[in-house]
């Protein structure tokens, strides 16, 4: 994945990382995200249905279902036509720490 397809991930995970002193270690994290269990739960709009249907017929390639069952087009999740789950993914993305706008340096600053 590019550099801009992790950040892009990472910042879907709505996470905070903070460094203490000492070794860093991971082991297995599980991290699941209410807005993107929300996205999956409503992905059986027609539309987005008849774009699983060309997947199961193997007659698209920019449409692919991941391992958590979300439609994404070409990388991107599918957000279905649903009245405040747009709005809802917008404010998030623009609280977000790592949300910058191109000319600014908020996410230097956030991170200093």
């Amino acid at each position: 994945a590019s550099q801009h397809e992790l950040l892009e991930m990472f910042r879907d995970l709505h996470l905070t990382v903070k460094f203490a002193p000492g070794a860093l270690k991971f082991g297995m994290i599980t991290i699941s995200s209410g807005l993107m269990e929300e996205i999956a739960n409503c992905q059986d709009d027609e539309l987005l249905m008849a774009k699983r249907d060309l997947i199961v017929r193997g007659t698209t390639t920019e449409f692919k279902v991941g391992p958590d069952n979300i439609l994404r087009c070409n990388g991107r999740v599918c957000v279905p036509d649903v009245k405040n789950l747009r709005n809802t993914i917008l404010e998030e993305a623009h609280k977000s720490k790592l949300s910058i706008h191109p000319g600014t340096t908020k996410m230097y600053q956030d991170l200093r």
